[in-house]
């Protein structure tokens, strides 16, 4: 008997340890959820104040203004939820302001953070909705005061990469990360500040341009460094009024025929002809909905670039754009050296006549 309770022991030391990871995993695992959402879904406070700053610094009146429903990262929803909306071109940058004299004079010491929340989303049916899978919540500033005067009152956050003269400045793309680079700085936004409770902001809306109001799209280019070992790389754009769209509702594609005479297509889902099997990339993780697009590869070839543009629900093809043609063979194209051989070939026949009618010239003197 006292073999068999020995023999239970290593079983039930793993069964304590099964359970204190559960216990812990547990109890950790809320933690981090809060951490994440915790800023959605308070009520509107009145001791933060957002100012929207255009290119030249000055303030930005709103396009329209009032109240909606906010729906939070748990579905909740608030009722008459103030918002201000602006034109997305117009931002360069928000001021968020916390008046310091409604914290407490007596705490030993100030924890306390700036946060924002965003999506990629619009006011829609009167409902900001902040709980889709795209929402970011992340903290713009943290810190600890030991008193209310320590306290950092004012910070900017930069639209974009936009910068300025600032002491306290972040900007969305350090701070939101790769989603907010790729999509742009369009949106819903909430910014809140943070000690022993949240107090929150209203909802700030930047919309991106109609792209039916805009001129028409043309591609320029120029030759920027390469990553991929080849003379060049190539960068083109939309025209600047396109940098504020939906970056959704642009798609690049790219075809072209290499040095040694293989047609190629950007990716695989761009393979629809027969007579097309090969792609500059071998899946279409590449990024080609964007304002601009970089082709760098290693292929020497000769390419035409061609981009798509959607309109806003990005269902409904709208125009195709047709950029210049460019070439990444290294050297001298074939075409050009067969012209420099003959080139060569016709002032060579040149010098021989020209020696050979002076040396007639020269016996008839004599």
């Amino acid at each position: 008997m006292k073999r068999s309770n020995l023999k239970s022991y290593p079983v039930i030391l793993m069964l304590i340890a099964i359970i204190s990871i559960i216990i812990t995993s547990t109890a950790i695992s809320p933690i981090s959820n809060v951490e994440a959402y915790s800023y959605l879904g308070s009520n509107y406070s009145s001791n933060i104040t957002v100012r929207a700053y255009n290119h030249e610094g000055g303030t930005q009146t709103p396009n329209a203004n009032g109240s909606v429903t906010l729906v939070d990262s748990s579905s909740t929803s608030t009722p008459g939820y103030a918002y201000q909306s602006y034109s997305w071109k117009d931002i360069r940058n928000f001021e968020i302001t916390f008046n310091i004299d409604s914290l407490p004079d007596d705490a030993e010491k100030y924890n306390y953070r700036y946060t924002v929340s965003w999506t990629p989303q619009l006011i829609t049916n009167g409902k900001a909705e902040f709980d889709t899978e795209h929402t970011i919540t992340e903290p713009i500033l943290i810190n600890t005061a030991t008193s209310k005067d320590d306290i950092v009152s004012k910070i900017n956050f930069m639209i974009d990469d936009n910068t300025m003269e600032s002491t306290v400045k972040f900007t969305g793309n350090d701070v939101l990360g790769d989603d907010y680079i790729l999509r742009g700085g369009w949106g819903l936004y909430i910014f809140s500040f943070e000690h022993d409770g949240v107090s929150q902001s209203a909802i700030f809306e930047l919309r991106p341009e109609d792209v039916n109001s805009l001129p028409t799209p043309e591609i320029t280019y120029e030759k920027v460094s390469s990553n991929e070992g080849i003379n060049d790389a190539f960068l083109f754009k939309l025209n600047e009024e396109y940098k504020y769209i939906n970056r959704e509702q642009i798609k690049w594609y790219v075809t072209g025929t290499a040095k040694d005479g293989r047609k190629f297509v950007l990716t695989p889902s761009d393979v629809t002809s027969e007579n097309v099997e090969n792609t500059i990339y071998g899946d279409d993780s590449i990024i080609r909905t964007s304002y601009s697009f970089k082709l760098d590869t290693k292929i020497e070839g000769t390419w035409q670039i061609k981009c798509e543009i959607f309109d806003q629900d990005c269902s409904t093809l709208i125009t195709t754009v047709t950029g210049p043609k460019v070439s990444t063979v290294v050297g001298y194209p074939a075409q050009t050296i067969i012209w420099i051989v003959v080139s060569a070939a016709v002032v060579a026949a040149i010098i021989v006549t020209v020696v050979i009618v002076l040396s007639i010239k020269k016996e008839k003197v004599y």
